[in-house]
């Protein structure tokens, strides 16, 4: 079913690490090469499925068939995005929907 839709190249990489004497030690991760929907503005119904805090944000919307977990950072046009959000829509196409932020510097 994604395959109408306009696709692009994305990265992804799934932080994980291990806390070592009390401090957070992140693992290096390679990027794995990923396609996903073309990021699109996220709709007023997307954004009320975040915390009230999060709403603040702009958020974009995609969609892979890549399984995507809240965490993951995607890059996506050389601009990199936290994903804040995840449905897994396995039933109807096995693709996953995601709401992304751009990861603030």
């Amino acid at each position: 079913m994604l395959s109408v839709f306009s696709q692009v190249p994305a990265t992804l990489v799934r932080p994980t690490g291990t806390i070592v004497a009390g401090r957070w030690v992140p693992d290096v991760v390679a990027p794995v090469a990923i396609t996903v929907i073309t990021p699109q503005r996220a709709s007023g119904t997307d954004l009320q499925m975040l915390p009230d805090g999060d709403r603040q944000y702009v958020h974009l919307k995609t969609w892979s068939t890549t399984e995507l977990h809240a965490d993951d950072l995607l890059t996506v046009g050389g601009v990199e995005h936290r994903v804040v959000l995840v449905e897994d829509w396995e039933y109807d196409g096995n693709f996953h929907k995601a709401l992304i932020r751009k990861v603030q510097s």
